[in-house]
């Protein structure tokens, strides 16, 4: 019997992969046994993995809503289906059934993505179907290294459907001015030259050329601006990036497209109609926010684009309800599972070798004393500059550079008084060392209180709430505030100025639904990374609200579903209709 990573490099789809690729992709592939009649994967279910048949035999069968076979087929070891669900997840068409005992590998979506994460260039060398390539190419992992996607925060398994921009018909309006200026620069060389002997040519030269420059960077300024403003639909999300390069001041929010109401398309007037252009609006669940993609190409195609993902949507959650509730009636009656694990033999004698003691040289202690130092101011250093996680929680801190004018006047006066002390020293002034002394302690205490009040302000994301604290230095008092991240409505990031766009960082401000107080992360570090963080613990959390509720719910079906089978065993049901 061939190893797990020889099965794989068998496989037409994973047939140019390395040795060691291999190896690492039979690390996620779980092997799974079954027996004959065992039932592999029922119609309309969710699909999240790729399966590749090992040993035995399926038969596949397509049923259409009045129960008719309308397609079958056979799978031998050696088959698979489908690359597609490697990539997304989707729905099984055909309920597919053991026919005789085997064994079969399952990759789910979640760990071949992460394979691909530490192995990317094997992407390019899957043979994959033509779905399974749209799919790829849709993935953040094959998309080109732009700046919108890395800030994106897109999740493993998030697509891009759609991505568009603002008309180029605006993009006149934003410049015209400074064109004109362009264009009345020669008749106002040619006015200038009658003057020319009286002012000189270098002032003529550099009252062209000034003027030239500045309507040029006009012009560059209103394209950048118009080029980075951008709407991106994904599978799970609608993106909405704004761009002001005269303030400095970025947008991003972003919307499950679960929470989509209704899509509306606006054209106003005739010439948006032959120019094809208007407003897409969309109206998420309970009216708790309209987002408008405006003056936008194709509206229509964008309207059809997000209908599509809401009925895919309703489908999955459709195919997760019905394999949920086959799973509490099955488990409610003990059913047993249909596939097993497969656990290898595991071998006959384990010889282990034994090493041999070898002497570690100590470290000198005052080198050692220097490395924990170094260690110390090294931890210290990155937990107040970077993200800290901590089990389910990640905390973040102020961002470094708005310390900065917090402890600008005690440094300066610290810093004065230290010369002051010198000075004074060479003078043999030494009465003064006193007071100085006085003074320069109080500012140093006051340069400490300064720190510890930007170091203690820290914001939390949990796998339940959201939480902002904020304390007094030294435990003069502390205020938090928190929301469940069930209520967390929509999430907003924001870089306002030059020196929040140069330094990325910003706030994010989560918007939280019913009498639940909005919360501001202010001044972190690489906002939209926290926004994304914010939104994928909202989404699970969500889920796992939703799979709570709805197994509750299922497990009382199958309750009753026990008892009217155990009444109508006991003939305590009346007939209701009348017997031929």
């Amino acid at each position: 019997m061939t190893t797990k990573a020889e099965f794989l490099g068998q496989l037409h789809i994973f047939a140019n992969l390395e040795a060691d690729e291999l190896e690492d992709l039979a690390t996620v592939a779980d092997e799974y046994e079954f027996d004959t009649g065992a039932v592999i994967a029922y119609q309309r279910d969710v699909a999240s993995a790729f399966y590749a048949l090992r040993a035995g035999r399926l038969f596949a069968q397509t049923f259409d809503r009045r129960g008719i076979i309308r397609e079958t087929k056979v799978y031998q070891p050696g088959d698979y289906f489908d690359d597609a669900w490697l990539f997304t997840q989707g729905i099984h068409t055909a309920t597919i059934k053991a026919t005789e005992p085997g064994r079969l590998l399952l990759i789910t979506e979640q760990n071949f993505l992460k394979f691909l994460e530490t192995h990317p260039g094997a992407l390019d060398y899957l043979n994959l179907s033509e779905l399974a390539k749209e799919e790829a190419e849709r993935s953040r992992l094959a998309l080109p290294q732009k700046r919108q996607y890395k800030g994106m925060g897109l999740m493993p398994d998030e697509l891009v459907e759609l991505e568009t921009r603002r008309t180029r018909w605006l993009l006149p309006g934003k410049v015209i001015l400074p064109v004109l200026g362009l264009f009345a620069i020669p008749l106002v060389f040619i006015g200038l030259l009658e003057v020319q002997e009286s002012v000189g040519w270098g002032w003529l030269l550099a009252g062209i050329m000034i003027p030239t420059l500045l309507f040029s960077l006009w012009i560059l300024v209103g394209w950048y601006d118009w080029y980075n403003d951008y709407f991106i639909i994904t599978n799970y999300h609608i993106i909405h990036y704004e761009y002001d390069l005269s303030r400095f001041r970025t947008a991003l929010s972003k919307t499950p497209i679960d929470r989509i109401q209704s899509v509306e398309v606006a054209k106003p007037d005739l010439v948006a109609t032959m120019l094809n252009v208007g407003t897409v609006r969309v109206t998420t669940a309970a009216q708790e926010a309209v987002i408008f993609f405006d003056y936008v190409r194709n509206p229509e195609g964008i309207r059809d684009k997000l209908n599509e993902l809401r009925q895919r949507v309703q489908e999955l959650d459709a195919g997760r309800i019905q394999a949920e509730l086959r799973g509490v009636v099955e488990g409610h009656f003990q059913k047993p599972e249909t596939m097993r694990k497969y656990e290898q033999p595991a071998p006959e004698t384990i010889t282990e070798v034994e090493e041999d003691d070898e002497e570690v040289e100590e470290e000198p202690i005052l080198v050692e004393l220097a490395h924990q130092l170094m260690g110390g101011l090294g931890r210290l250093f990155r937990r107040h500059s970077k993200p800290v996680a901590e089990g389910n929680v990640v905390t973040y801190g102020k961002h470094w550079i708005v310390l900065i004018p917090r402890v600008m006047t005690p440094t300066i006066i610290t810093f004065v008084l230290m010369v002051a002390v010198w000075i004074f020293q060479s003078e043999g002034w030494t009465y003064l060392y006193f007071p100085l002394g006085l003074v320069t302690f109080g500012t140093v205490i006051w340069w400490i209180w300064r720190f510890e009040d930007w170091r203690n302000d820290r914001f939390q994301v949990t796998d339940r709430y959201v939480i902002d604290i904020s304390r007094r230095p030294f435990g003069f008092g502390e205020s938090r505030t928190q929301a469940e991240l069930g209520n967390v409505q929509n999430v907003n990031a924001y870089r306002r100025g030059f020196i929040q766009w140069l330094f990325n960082y910003g706030s994010v401000y989560i918007e939280t639904a019913g009498a639940f107080a909005d919360i501001t992360f202010e001044n972190v570090k690489r906002p939209n990374d926290v926004q994304a963080v914010v939104f994928s613990r909202r989404d699970a959390f969500r889920r796992r609200q939703q799979v709570a509720d709805s197994m509750n719910r299922r497990r009382e079906y199958a309750v009753m579903l026990d008892v009217y089978h155990q009444a109508q065993e006991q003939g305590r049901i009346p007939q209701r209709t009348p017997r031929e």
